[in-house]
C-alpha cells in the first residue's frame, strides 16, 4: 500500500494529472469558450447525466445520434467517424486541459471531475425551453431580415428617385428631394419599431 503522500508525488512524476493539488477554479470566459461549440455541450452534458467514466465510442455514437436525430443504433459508421475523430483530436484535449475530465488517450476513457458541475447551470434547459430558445432565435432572424428590408428598400428607392432627379426625369428640387429620401428612412424606422 502506498501511503497517500506518496501517491501524490508519484501521480505528479508519472502523469499530468494531480488528485492532490485542489483543482483551480474555471473562468467565466473559460466556461462559455468550452460551451461555444455543440459537441462539447453534448459531450459535458452526457458526462453531467451518467456521472461515470465513459468509453470514447460510446460518447462518440450518443453525439453521432443526437445530430444526425436517430437512435444510437442506427448511426452510421461515416456519421460516427465525423464524431470519434474531432473529439479525439479537439474537443476532449481541450475539455481535458481545463480540469473538467481526465481524458485517457490510450484506452479512450473519459472520466468527469469536479469541475464538470460548473457547467450544469448553463445546460440545464427542458426540451421545451430548447424548443422556445430555437423558435425565440428564429423569430429574431426574421426580424432583423424584416428590419434589412424596410431599410434596404428605402435605400433603393433613394437611389433611384436621386438618379431620375439627377437626370431630369423628376423635376423637383434638392430640398424636395431630400425630405422624401428623410421621409423613407423615417417610415422604414417607424415600420421596424417594435
Amino acid at each position: 500500500m502506498v501511503p497517500e503522500t506518496d501517491r501524490c508525488l508519484q501521480s505528479e512524476e508519472g502523469t499530468r494529472f494531480n488528485p492532490c493539488s485542489e483543482p483551480q477554479p474555471i473562468s467565466r470566459n473559460e466556461i462559455f469558450h468550452l460551451l461555444s461549440t455543440t459537441r462539447r455541450r453534448e459531450a459535458i452534458r452526457y458526462l453531467l447525466e451518467t456521472e461515470n467514466q465513459v468509453g470514447l465510442p460510446k460518447l462518440a455514437r450518443h453525439i453521432a445520434a443526437l445530430e444526425h436525430e436517430t437512435s444510437v443504433e442506427d448511426v452510421t459508421q461515416a456519421q460516427y467517424q465525423r464524431i470519434y475523430i474531432p473529439l479525439y483530436q479537439s474537443h476532449l484535449p481541450k475539455l481535458d486541459k481545463a480540469g473538467v475530465i481526465r481524458f485517457d488517450s490510450t484506452k479512450r476513457l473519459i472520466e468527469p471531475t469536479t469541475q464538470l458541475n460548473v457547467f450544469a447551470p448553463y445546460l440545464e434547459l427542458s426540451p421545451r425551453e430548447e424548443s422556445d430558445a430555437r423558435s425565440s432565435s428564429d423569430t429574431m432572424a426574421f426580424d432583423i431580415q424584416a428590419v434589412d428590408n424596410w431599410y434596404l428598400g428605402s435605400a433603393g428607392l433613394s437611389a433611384v428617385l436621386l438618379l431620375a432627379v439627377t437626370l431630369g426625369l423628376i423635376p423637383i428640387s434638392g430640398k424636395s428631394l431630400s425630405g422624401i429620401i428623410i421621409a423613407l428612412f423615417l417610415v422604414a424606422n417607424g415600420a421596424t419599431r417594435q
